[in-house]
């Protein structure tokens, strides 16, 4: 599995989290954020995943974090609100010709994306991406979600 590195985390001017490498995510100076942030990147697994990314896994020597983008932005938009941190909401963006979530903070536009690394190029997020509810009913995520969510509870 190829990870590349086509730019960084910088936490004096930026405080984005941008994840390209599953196992080595950047940290900021939220040990609640840190956290939440760790225990999505361990719980996702590849059966999480819609159809078409699973058989991309199978078949393509790809970043791990490819076709996690929905459930690990909804995962941990969920962790977050469970620690009362309401600050960030899903954003949309479509980009190298996929859709892809990430979320945003509501007043200062810092992002939180754990699935960066699946892309070749920068992404956008201030000029193209567009705060978004998640495709679910209000209040109750998704059941892929879901299981990630449970699968987490159930290492504590």
């Amino acid at each position: 599995m190829k990870e590349k590195t086509i730019y960084y985390f910088t936490d004096e001017k930026s405080r984005d989290i941008i994840v390209l490498d599953k196992n080595n995510p950047p940290l900021s100076k939220n040990e609640i954020i840190n956290a939440a942030v760790k225990k999505t990147l361990e719980n996702i697994e590849v059966d999480d995943l819609q159809s078409s990314y699973k058989k991309m896994h199978e078949t393509e020597d790809i970043n791990f974090l490819t076709g996690h983008c929905f459930v690990a932005t909804e995962v941990l938009w969920e962790l977050l609100k469970e620690q009362n941190i309401n600050d960030y909401m899903p954003n949309h963006i479509q980009h190298e010709e996929v859709s892809h979530w990430y979320l945003r903070h509501k007043m200062n536009g810092d992002i939180i994306d754990v699935t960066a690394g699946q892309f070749k190029t920068p992404v956008p997020y201030h000029r193209k991406g567009k705060a978004s509810g998640m495709m679910r009913m209000p209040e109750i995520p998704t059941k892929r979600t879901i299981k990630v969510l449970d699968r987490i509870k159930k290492k504590l």
